[in-house]
């Protein structure tokens, strides 16, 4: 059992495993979420495991059914010390947090996720480079990968960085300048803002500007944002390097598109609910994106809300039962039927 550190700080046990194939895919780790699951599952060293994948996405470990002779004689538990910075652990809940905000792993954390699919979407940039470029010093923070062009002749002396390869990746950064507003808000990190909250910040607010001059009044009147939320954007953008790090990007030449410039809702899609499963044409987040920028929206499960189940190849047989059962209100549909939803007009 190893124990990850997140871009927010938070300490996650993860078993390590023997490789076994799991909806196609081999799984060699598996989340084990707080110490008081582990805990109460007795997950230890040495034990023979149940997996599956959460949401169709995330391994973790549903249950101990033996072990092999090995196993470790006490239950797990968190480092007191955090294992990337040593920082003293806290306990926040049913969560162990290192609050060391310059933790290694917590900059590594916030860069790699400011490159993903639903931040700007860096091609180019996984968690390798990512790690690479940061414990080399080119990246100290999100605001220094519009920097790297400056400093292209030391990259390429990099190992596994060559001339074309970071010409590449270059101009895959220079390409994610131009992003929602939406996008914008997900990169940035914010404690407790996700890409549905950061769907409801865009659309109310629309800019940058109007998003951080936002009081706590207004976020707590959008519905789906609550105090705890509120409280978090407002610390963010009331604090120094919140501000700086918005500032920089924009100074840098990012071009944050207005939300009002590219919601145009469908009748057909707008309130309601899809959720997706299986692999479709192009990648989920994507899909995502489009139904949300036609006024729809996502969730993760299948539940009495669900207007459509969004099923692709391989789907998740979780999802595909609980749409059955629920038959009389849940339709089940195929990418091509989406699309012919979303190309219906007023």
């Amino acid at each position: 059992i190893t124990v990850q550190v997140g871009r927010t700080g938070h300490l996650t046990p993860v078993a390590e495993l023997a490789p076994v194939e799991l909806s196609g895919i081999e799984i060699r780790r598996a989340s084990l979420h707080t110490e008081d699951v582990a805990r109460e599952k007795d997950v230890r060293v040495g034990d023979t495991v149940v997996v599956q994948r959460a949401g169709d996405v995330i391994p973790e470990v549903v249950e101990v059914t033996g072990a092999n002779g090995e196993r470790e004689k006490f239950p797990f538990t968190m480092p007191s010390a955090c294992p990337e910075c040593g920082a003293e652990v806290a306990r926040e809940g049913s969560y162990h947090v290192c609050p060391h905000s310059l933790c290694p792993a917590q900059t590594r954390g916030r860069i790699a996720f400011f490159a993903s699919r639903n931040a700007f979407d860096i091609r180019g940039l996984g968690s390798r480079k990512t790690e690479q470029l940061t414990n080399e010093g080119f990246l100290g923070d999100v605001t220094d990968m519009f920097r790297l062009k400056d400093r292209r002749e030391d990259i390429e002396k990099l190992d596994g960085f060559g001339e074309k390869s970071v010409e590449n990746l270059l101009d895959e950064i220079e390409k994610s300048k131009n992003v929602s507003f939406e996008r914008f808000i997900n990169s940035l990190g914010v404690r407790h803002v996700g890409t549905k909250t950061a769907q409801l910040l865009s659309r109310r607010f629309g800019t940058p500007e109007a998003l951080m001059a936002a009081t706590l009044e207004e976020l707590l009147s959008i519905d789906g944002v609550g105090e705890e939320v509120a409280k978090s954007v407002l610390g963010f953008f009331g604090d120094e390097s919140g501000r700086r790090i918005v500032g920089e990007l924009l100074d840098s030449g990012v071009a944050v598109k207005e939300e009002s410039e590219s919601l145009t809702e469908v009748p057909e899609v707008s309130g309601k609910t899809f959720v997706l499963t299986g692999a479709l044409s192009v990648p989920r987040e994507t899909v995502a994106e489009e139904i949300a920028a036609l006024g729809g929206k996502i969730s993760n499960s299948v539940s009495g809300k669900t207007d459509y189940l969004v099923v692709g190849e391989k789907p998740g047989s979780a999802k595909l039962g609980k749409a059955r059962e629920l038959a009389e209100t849940v339709e089940v549909i195929d990418e091509e039927k989406l699309r012919g939803l979303m190309k219906k007009r007023p």
